[in-house]
């Protein structure tokens, strides 16, 4: 994006006189292809973290679990996100008050409902790294598939924090 003042080399675009009207439809068709406009969802491209370290550096939270529990939902990129009550067994970056977080999985909103592409990470009964943000006020996993790792004290060993 050029700024505004940027000087010379920026060509300002002018619209034609009488082509608003054609365009309307082209902006519209573009947009149900695409899936935009009122009451639709985003479809996010995800950032790739392929190394527990880059996982780790990204999240805001990072906690090893062995118990996490369903508490509703949370609303994020126009879909309802699963929810849960994540014990923190042990904090390794950020900071839990009271023993536990709620946690949202992150889904992959682009068909208009949460969906989870290798099933959704928080509902397990196995120990679990936890990378998490903050997103309005909620925490979420990194990603739909960068989220969560197995737990491993291999894992916690090899982090740098």
């Amino acid at each position: 994006m050029i700024a505004p003042d940027s000087g010379a080399g920026v060509h300002r675009l002018r619209r034609p006189r009488g082509r608003g009207a054609r365009s309307v439809p082209a902006v519209l068709a573009a947009c149900a292809l695409s899936g935009c406009g009122y009451g639709s969802v985003s479809c996010p491209s995800w950032a790739g973290f392929p190394t527990p370290q880059e996982k780790y550096d990204a999240a805001d939270l990072v906690i090893v679990t062995s118990s996490s529990t369903r508490d509703g939902t949370a609303r994020i990129f126009g879909v309802d996100a699963h929810a849960y009550e994540v014990r923190a067994d042990e904090v390794l970056k950020g900071r839990v008050d009271q023993g536990s977080v709620r946690i949202s999985s992150m889904p992959d909103s682009c068909s208009g409902t949460a969906e989870y592409p290798d099933g959704d990470p928080l509902d397990t009964s196995d120990a679990l790294l936890v990378f998490a943000t903050r997103q309005d006020g909620e925490w979420f996993t990194l990603t739909p598939l960068d989220g969560t790792l197995p737990y491993t004290q291999e894992a916690v060993d090899a982090l740098a924090g």
